[in-house]
């Protein structure tokens, strides 16, 4: 994992830091596997992770399947920062694609699930797009 500091705001004192799913790679060396907001003492106010092909290791199509996000207050009672995040400190977003990479379901942290619908030959153009709510 390579670690950069990719910038500070001098007037709020936050740093930015991004990390890379497969650094080594050259066809997924842009792939972002987390970021995180520090306030200037350096304690950690913000994280993303970022998983893609399924949470693969060594991702080979580089769709991103899963997004969790850092929630300090999650079902109201207070919690801890950790790294990585675990279901009991973050909510999830998660995607499904197609043989084209063309996302097909969305899943979202309420579980309302939105299922979308390509047309073509080369799955290009959205036919239908349906929002599953209440499930």
């Amino acid at each position: 994992m390579v670690r950069r500091r990719i910038g500070a705001n001098w007037r709020t004192g936050l740093r930015f830091r991004r990390f890379y799913a497969n650094p080594s790679s050259p066809k997924f060396h842009n792939l972002i596997k987390s970021t995180e907001i520090q306030n200037g003492s350096g304690t950690v106010r913000a994280r993303t992770e970022f998983y893609y092909d399924n949470g693969d290791d060594t991702p080979d199509k580089g769709n991103l399947t899963e997004t969790r996000v850092w929630d300090s207050y999650k079902g109201g009672t207070a919690r801890a920062y950790s790294n990585p995040l675990t279901s009991t400190n973050s909510i999830s977003t998660f995607n499904t694609f197609d043989t084209y990479g063309n996302i097909l379901t969305t899943t979202d942290a309420n579980n309302v699930v939105t299922t979308i619908t390509y047309g073509c030959i080369d799955g290009n153009e959205i036919v239908s797009k349906v929002v599953e709510m209440g499930r």
